[in-house]
């Protein structure tokens, strides 16, 4: 299992609720690829991380339609989300975080992540940059300065609100380039947030 080379995170014990306990299992989860326009073994490779209610085949044509011309990698969240559609058929969507155990959600998921990058590229040596959209911009932060793989660089995308949990790390990790994105208008997350975050960095 190739996977098993990515890292171990520490948890912090269950201790809100001493009735639960914690199991390890073995879990399958799914990611879409797309090779890029120019179609090379060596060039960049984007983690594009989706964003609340998405799924990764749906977020990788946004690079489709583009004629993006870098691979593209990307994972699909592991937490489920019934919802309705327009017609009010439920569907499934699917969500990085949330609230309860976050620390242990973001440790889950940056392992998610970084096997999915060994199975991908192995050996190979190739500059990795990882794009957060929305509420994935969180996990973006936590990937470059909580995981093992060393990123060439990130991009936030339409969002605000550098995780807190991170900010004792920022001056301890290595630097690279951050790239903020975000819509001067956006009614869902204000432009404010992502200046802010731009001060914090």
């Amino acid at each position: 299992n190739r996977g098993s080379q990515a890292a171990e995170y520490p948890v912090r014990r269950i201790d809100d609720n001493p009735s639960l306990r914690r199991v390890f299992y073995r879990a399958c989860a799914y990611y879409a690829k797309r090779q890029g326009a120019r179609r090379s073994d060596s060039g960049p490779v984007l983690v594009a991380l989706h964003g609340y209610l998405q799924t990764a085949d749906e977020f990788l044509r946004v690079f489709a339609d583009h004629s993006f011309p870098y691979d593209v990698i990307a994972p699909q969240a592991p937490n489920q989300v019934y919802v309705e559609d327009k017609s009010g058929t439920k569907i499934v969507r699917f969500s990085w975080l949330t609230r309860w155990r976050r620390i242990e959600s973001v440790a889950s998921n940056l392992r998610l992540i970084e096997n999915i990058l060994i199975r991908e590229l192995g050996r190979k040596k190739r500059p990795v940059f990882i794009l957060g959209f929305s509420q994935s911009s969180s996990l973006a932060y936590s990937a470059v300065l909580r995981g093992r793989w060393k990123y060439a660089g990130l991009i936030e995308t339409g969002t605000g609100g550098f995780p807190e949990y991170n900010l004792g790390l920022l001056k301890k990790r290595r630097k690279i380039p951050v790239l903020l994105l975000h819509g001067k208008y956006d009614l869902v997350c204000p432009v404010r947030l992502a200046r802010a975050d731009k001060r914090i960095l």
